[in-house]
C-alpha cells in the first residue's frame, strides 16, 4: 500500500516509469480537490477527469464513494441535485460525483441548461433558494457543493464552446491525461498479476481541526507565476489564482504543516501539467 501526499515526492512523482504513477497522479490529485472542502477560508475545488474510454476515469470516482462526504451518483437530474443540496445543507455532503458526466447530458435540453445552471451555483456563489419544477428549497446559509466527474475529450469538445462562455468550464480544475507506453504496458502486466493498484491507495481527508495554512509572498508570487502560466489569452487570472492557492492549501494540510512550502508548489506544478485539455501522458 502507498500513501498519498506523504509518499515521497522525488521517488514517485518525477520517476517517469514508476509501475503506479498513472494511478497515483490523479488519485492524489482527487485527493487534494477533497481535501479544499475542510480548509478555512480557502475555495472549495470541483474537477472534471479528461480522458479516452478505457482509461480508468470511473474507477477511479467509484474510490470516492468511501467518503460519508460524498454522494456518488449515475446521473443527476435538478430533482436529483436539490436532495443533494437538502444533504449538504445539513452538513453531510460536499461533493457530488458523478462517473460520467455524458449521462446528464442525455435529457432533454430544458433539463440538462437547468442542471448546468443549478452546478454553476453550488459550486462558486452558493445558493440560498431554489425552484426545480415547482418544488421549492430554502436553505439555511449559501449551500456550496463540489463537483466532481468524467468525460471524454469528444463529449468536453462538443461542448467546451458554451460551457465557455457561461462560467460553467472556469469553476472547474479540469484534468486530462493519456497513458504512455509505459503505463499501457505496466497495465497490462497489473492486470495480468491481478495487482489493485487503485485500491492501494491510501487517501485520506482532512475533516476537522484544520488550519489555513500559511503562505509567505515568496510562495505567493510562485503561485501567481503558474496561473498566468496556465491561462488563455485574455483570461482573467482571478479564479485560477485562488484554485491554485487551494490546492497548494491542500498538500499543506495533507503533509501535517501549517506553511505552504516549496514541496508543495511543486506537487501543484506537477498537476498543473495536467490541467488543461492535451491530455499529457502519464
Amino acid at each position: 500500500m502507498f500513501d498519498g501526499i506523504r509518499y515521497s515526492i522525488k521517488e514517485v512523482i518525477f520517476e517517469p516509469n514508476h509501475p503506479t504513477r498513472y494511478d497515483w497522479i490523479p488519485l492524489t490529485f482527487l485527493n487534494l480537490i477533497l481535501q479544499t472542502a475542510f480548509i478555512p477560508n480557502t475555495k472549495m475545488l470541483s474537477t472534471l477527469l479528461v480522458s479516452h474510454a478505457g482509461l480508468g476515469k470511473t474507477i477511479k470516482l467509484e474510490y470516492l464513494r468511501q467518503f460519508e462526504f460524498v454522494k456518488y451518483t449515475l446521473d443527476a437530474t435538478p430533482k436529483h441535485i436539490a436532495n443533494v443540496l437538502d444533504s449538504a445543507d445539513n452538513g453531510r455532503t460536499k461533493f457530488i460525483v458523478i462517473p460520467d458526466y455524458i449521462a446528464t447530458l442525455g435529457h432533454s435540453n430544458k433539463t440538462v441548461e437547468l442542471a448546468r445552471t443549478i452546478f454553476r451555483a453550488m459550486m462558486e456563489e452558493g445558493i440560498t433558494d431554489i425552484d426545480v419544477y415547482g418544488m421549492e428549497r430554502h436553505f439555511k446559509t449559501k449551500v456550496k457543493v463540489g463537483l466532481i466527474s468524467g468525460i471524454t475529450p469528444e463529449y468536453f469538445n462538443q461542448n467546451s464552446r458554451v460551457w465557455k462562455n457561461d462560467g460553467f468550464l472556469s469553476r472547474f480544475l479540469p484534468f486530462s491525461y493519456s497513458h504512455s507506453a509505459t503505463s499501457r504496458s505496466n497495465v497490462i502486466t497489473n492486470i495480468r498479476d491481478k495487482i489493485d493498484s487503485i485500491n492501494q491507495f491510501k487517501m485520506s481527508v482532512k475533516t476537522s481541526g484544520v488550519k489555513e495554512p500559511i503562505r509567505t509572498i515568496e510562495i505567493d508570487k510562485d503561485i501567481q507565476l503558474l496561473s498566468y502560466s496556465l491561462l488563455d489569452a485574455k483570461e482573467p487570472p482571478y479564479r485560477l489564482y485562488q484554485q491554485l492557492i487551494a490546492l497548494a492549501n491542500a498538500s499543506a494540510v495533507l503533509r501535517d504543516s501549517e506553511e505552504i512550502s516549496k514541496q508543495d508548489i511543486e506537487m501543484i506544478t506537477l498537476m498543473s501539467n495536467f490541467m488543461n485539455r492535451k491530455e499529457m501522458p502519464l
